[in-house]
This record gives structure tokens, C-alpha cells and sequence, in this order.
């Protein structure tokens, strides 16, 4: 589940006629050139109107195609609709789509949304950036002022325990006890006794078939099969299965028009999904755009993420290509470099709605290679969350959560107190991977200490860890 590297495009227009064919053509283009593992990223699946004034067609992403092979390559399927009508452009997505059923209709796709994202008047100066990779991108667009959307799939929080994808082979019936195919060995990342989704994916050459998700809990984990309970429906060959595989959003403008395609239980309220909205790590900041730059010089910048606003309540994933930080004194395409890496660079916009947030500054990125106004250095405030691994042994504690504080401390914290004793305070009792050295271990200032602070190498930022605990035991 690798994620590219994502591509940083840009580019201008200027006043006089034409900017509409322009930005199609652009739009057109980011998504036809990005390649995932030396293959076209974003495939044309079905050109319905190939004429640029009234344009209509549908691309398709399924993630990273260095997983699976031939027809089951990638873990996610995304379905992109981009259409024209004279100076508006419109984007949806969905979950499933069949091209022999002709275009784009609710008898071709399986639950999607929608929205217009941009009227651009035919004689106005454009400039516009567009950040892409094979599961998502965001496109800013300055006609006079600035708007922005998004798509595509946002990066999966869960442990990567339980976060295995794979596509169907074969199906044994429905009900309890059901052998489900897949075409990779997913035993180091599903679990007996999780859930898992069934999503159906229409096979090539086929109309769509109308099967709703299914959420099934996890017999046993083979490298080739899965057995399941709680299966309802039949499940076409190269269907995903996996831990909310396909959480596609789009994204229009701010904070209120963001649309996942289905909800977290699998279950969609219409075709325009359930309404989702940007949530920040820390909703203490709500004074950063005061402070920043801060004491130490620099700008802080924080991850966004989509939750949920209506029950079941939950966070389905990060968004990867933005970064919100107080607005400060930048301006409007600036350029923000996080941790003096050039590697890491993001534009800067500062003018709603491309910022989102009212006295926030978005970056976008990471990327850029505009270099205009100011160069601002900032500091990742986003501490990857390490994934609490297994813990061998009978008397070892159950680990209750593992969070990083800061992006060279962790705080793991277990469900019954730890016995206090060397192994306890050896940096050899945890082990992570990727590796990380553990310089230091602190328990809580207890007999029986009910959590440990280790303190590590820096973490990088969008890498997920596992952490395996070793010889601790439990207090008696």
C-alpha cells in the first residue's frame, strides 16, 4: 500500500479567451501522466464525449500496481467522472463502475457523489496547481480568487495488523464458514476475530452488478484463502476485501462540501454519500494563526483528516497532499519548506476557500517547484502514530495504546500494570519496525507503572510502525 511520490504540476493562462479549454486540458493532462509502478496511473476507462468543449469521460486508479497482478493489480478501486458543460467543470466518484453500460448514469455506477467544482469565465487570466498520485489529488485554481477540490482515496489510518487488501478469486456460498480466494498472502496484515468489507467491482466487458457492501467478520487467515462469517451476497472475481478498502472522497471548496462515497458501515443514504467533514489533530490551535511563526522562528503545520459527521462517527483516513498552518505573514503562493528539506516543499494559499479555514493557511505539496514571494521554514507537528504490534508471551501486559507525543517520544501505555524490573527499562524489550533505535526508557513513577515513555529516533513523517514488546511481564 505504498504511496507514490506524488507529482506537483502547474501552470498559467492568460487573459483573452480560452482558459476553460485550458483548464480541461490541464485537469486532462495531470491525470493522464502520472505513472504508478512505470504504468499509467489514472486509465481512461470510457471516453463518452471526446470533443474538449463538451468532454465527458471516465478514468479509474486502483491504487498501487505494484500489488497483485494482471487484471487484480492495486487495493483500492477509484473511479473518477470528469465532465464539461460550457465554462463549468464537474467531477464525481464512485465506488464501481461498468463502462458497457454506456455513461455515466446511476445504471452504470455503484454508489457515487458529485459536485461543480469551477465556472471559469472563458477570457480571465488562470493560473492553477494540481498535486497528484495514483490514489489522490487536490487542484487549486486562481481565476481572480481561488478555489480548490479534491479526490480520490485518503491514507488509511488503521494498523497495518488488520489493514491487508486483496481482490477476490473465488467465493464459496454465502452465510458462516464461507472460503473467500484472494490473489495475495495477506496473513501478516488480517487478523482472525476482525471485519473486514466485501466490495463488489463490476468485472471488464460487463454490466453492473448491484451488490451492496458486506461487512463480515474473520474466521481464519490463510495466503490464499479467507474464511468468513456473515457473508449476504455474491461477490464478483477481482471484488476487494480489506479493512474499508475504497473510503473514496471528493472534496469542493471548504470544509462543508466533502462527500466519502459510502459511510463506514458499508451502507450509503443516496448517491451523493454521507457528508464528511476536515477535522484538525488539535483542536486546541484555534489561536496558532497569532502566534506563527513561532518562538523558535518557525511555522508549524498539522495533518487534516476526514471524520465522519453523522453516526457511526469515525475517522476514515488522512489526507496527504495538505497541510494547515496559522496564517501568520505569509501570502498567497509562498512557498513553505518543512524541515529545511527540499524535498518537502508545499505552496502556500492563504485566501479562502483555498485555505479552507478562515485565518489558517493551506500548503499543498509536497512538491512545488514555483519559487515566488517567500521561502517560510516549518515544522512538522504531525508525530506518525506507532501501531502497537503482538505481544508474546502469557505474562506479558496487553498493550492499551501507543501514541507518539512528539516525533522522538512514544507513550505506550498498557491495559494492566507492568512488572518494574530491568527488562522493563532495557530499550532491547521493544522492538520497531522499520527500525528505529530506541535510545531510552522511562516508566511512570509507580511500583507497578501503568505506562513507559520511549524515547527514539525521529520518526518520518507519513511512515507507520509497528512496535513488539519483549520479556515484559505483567505486575503479579
Amino acid at each position: 500500500m505504498a504511496r507514490g511520490t506524488p507529482a506537483f504540476y502547474e501552470g498559467t493562462h492568460a487573459a483573452g479567451g480560452g482558459s476553460a479549454d485550458a483548464m480541461m486540458t490541464a485537469i486532462i493532462y495531470c491525470l493522464t501522466t502520472y505513472q504508478s509502478n512505470g504504468e499509467q496511473a489514472w486509465e481512461l476507462a470510457k471516453e463518452i464525449d471526446g470533443n474538449l468543449a463538451t468532454y465527458k469521460a471516465v478514468y479509474h486508479s486502483v491504487g498501487d500496481r505494484s500489488l497483485g497482478s494482471g487484471a487484480n493489480k492495486g487495493d483500492t478501486d477509484i473511479w473518477i467522472y470528469l465532465w464539461r458543460s460550457g465554462t463549468s467543470l464537474y467531477i464525481a466518484t464512485a465506488q464501481d463502475y461498468s463502462p458497457t453500460d454506456g455513461g455515466w448514469s446511476t445504471a452504470a455506477y455503484h454508489a457515487a457523489s458529485s459536485a461543480a467544482f469551477v465556472t471559469i469565465a472563458d477570457a480571465t487570466e488562470l493560473n492553477w496547481w494540481c498535486v497528484i498520485n495514483e490514489y489522490e489529488a487536490q487542484i487549486i485554481i486562481d481565476t481572480g480568487y481561488y478555489t480548490s477540490t479534491a479526490f480520490g482515496i485518503p491514507i488509511r489510518p488503521h494498523s497495518a495488523h488488520m489493514n491487508g487488501v486483496g481482490r477476490i478469486t473465488s467465493q464459496s456460498g454465502t452465510g458462516n464458514g464461507v472460503s473467500i480466494g484472494v490473489d495475495r498472502d495477506l496473513t501478516a496484515s488480517l487478523r482472525a476475530g476482525q471485519k473486514v468489507w466485501l466490495i463488489n467491482q463490476t468485472p471488464d466487458l460487463t454490466s453492473l452488478q448491484s451488490v451492496p457492501i458486506n461487512i463480515v467478520d474473520v474466521v481464519s487467515v490463510g495466503a490464499s484463502t479467507i474464511v468468513v462469517d456473515g457473508v449476504v451476497n455474491t461477490y464478483a472475481i477481482g471484488s476487494l476485501l480489506g479493512y474499508d478498502p475504497a473510503a473514496n472522497y471528493i472534496r469542493t471548496s471548504g470544509l462543508t462540501n466533502c462527500y466519502c462515497v459510502s459511510k463506514l458501515d458499508g451502507t450509503w443514504l443516496s448517491v451523493t454519500g454521507q457528508t464528511m467533514g476536515m477535522i484538525n489533530t488539535l483542536s486546541v490551535l484555534a489561536n496558532e494563526a497569532d502566534i506563527d511563526p513561532g518562538p523558535d522562528g518557525l511555522y508549524h503545520c498539522w495533518p487534516l483528516w476526514f471524520k465522519m459527521s453523522a453516526v457511526p462517527s469515525a475517522v476514515r483516513g488522512r489526507v496527504e497532499h495538505i497541510l494547515m498552518l496559522g496564517l501568520g505573514t505569509q501570502a498567497a503562493a509562498d512557498l513553505l519548506r518543512v524541515d529545511y528539506d527540499d524535498a518537502q516543499r508545499w505552496q502556500v494559499f492563504t485566501t479562502l476557500p483555498a485555505s479552507l479555514v478562515t485565518n489558517w493557511a493551506a500548503a499543498y505539496g509536497p512538491g512545488a517547484t514555483l519559487t515566488p514571494g517567500t521561502t517560510h521554514e516549518a515544522r512538522s507537528m504531525d508525530a506518525t502514530p506507532i501501531v502497537a504490534g503482538p505481544t508474546p508471551g502469557p505474562d506479558s501486559p496487553d498493550v492499551a495504546s501507543v501514541v507518539a507525543l512528539t516525533p522522538t517520544t512514544i507513550k505506550v501505555t498498557f491495559v494492566y500494570p507492568a512488572l518494574d524490573n530491568v527488562a522493563l527499562r532495557s530499550p532491547a524489550s521493544y522492538r520497531i519496525t522499520p527500525a528505529l533505535t530506541i535510545r531510552a526508557v522511562t516508566p511512570e513513577v509507580t511500583a507497578n507503572p501503568t505506562y513507559v515513555i520511549l524515547q527514539i529516533d525521529e520518526q518520518k513523517d507519513l511512515q507507520v510502525y509497528d512496535l513488539e514488546l519483549v520479556r515484559i511481564e505483567a505486575a503479579p
